[in-house]
This record gives structure tokens, C-alpha cells and sequence, in this order.
């Protein structure tokens, strides 16, 4: 599984970044993304937090480089309207 495509797995939000880790064929993968390169996240019908939508193939952001941000949808968020919450207030004080 390549980093980039990771999105099941332990969330952590930080004052600057999203990160999410998950154990692979036993060897620790983390994706980590700055909350300034996302765009603001919706919440989709399933529960499901979303950088982007990823039907509609809408873009979930640009690095400071100028490359895109792979999708990122959190899968099986216990709690999702709080954790969406918490991610939009830490996009906006990262932001600043």
C-alpha cells in the first residue's frame, strides 16, 4: 500500500497537520499532511470526513511546491461531526 493512498487507519490532528498511521503486513505506514495544503473537509453521507469530494474528482489541495494533494477521505471516524469540528478550527488557527 503506498503512503499517499492511505486513509483507514489511527487519526491523529495536530495545531499543523493530519496524520494517519496504520500497521501494513506488519510494517508501520504514516501519512502526514499539512492542514494549510487541504481544503476545508466535508462530511459525507456514510460518515466519512473529506479533503475534496472524490466522486466528483474535486481537488483536495496543493502543496506549497504547487503538487497536488492525493485524495484523503477519513473512513469509519467515530464521532465525525465532533472530529470535523475539531479539523476545520485547527485549519483556521493553522492558517492563522
Amino acid at each position: 500500500m503506498p503512503r499517499w493512498s492511505l486513509t483507514l487507519g489511527h487519526y491523529t490532528v495536530t495545531s499543523r497537520r493530519i496524520i494517519v498511521e496504520r500497521r501494513v503486513n506488519g510494517f508501520r505506514v504514516r501519512r502526514s499532511e499539512l492542514l494549510t495544503d487541504l481544503t476545508t473537509p466535508k462530511l459525507l453521507e456514510d460518515g466519512s470526513i473529506a479533503f475534496g469530494d472524490p466522486r466528483d474528482q474535486e481537488n483536495p489541495g496543493h502543496r506549497a511546491s504547487g503538487l497536488l494533494v492525493p485524495p484523503l477521505v477519513l473512513h469509519k471516524v467515530p464521532d465525525a461531526e465532533h472530529v470535523l469540528d475539531l479539523i476545520r478550527q485547527a485549519q483556521r488557527d493553522a492558517r492563522g
